[in-house]
């Protein structure tokens, strides 16, 4: 991996999983990227998709709401 200046790179992972008799939510929630990242001082976030695969209705909500804020 290379060391690019001043990147700081997540992955996100998110999803439930068993604990004991719980269940556990981890991750930014359902529809966030699966990347967020800081480069300069300024945030962003990529959603990576294999070639002729598409955003899922609750990624597009997700970004939409992110770019309210943008």
């Amino acid at each position: 991996m290379a060391d690019v200046p001043d990147l700081i790179l997540f992955r996100n992972n998110t999803g439930v999983a068993d604990f004991g008799a719980s269940k556990v939510a981890y991750g930014l929630g359902r529809g966030s990227p699966d990347l967020v990242g800081c480069y300069k001082g300024r945030w962003f976030c990529l959603e990576v998709k294999r070639p002729g695969e598409k955003a899922q209705p609750h990624q597009v909500t997700w970004a939409n709401r992110l770019a309210l804020y943008g």
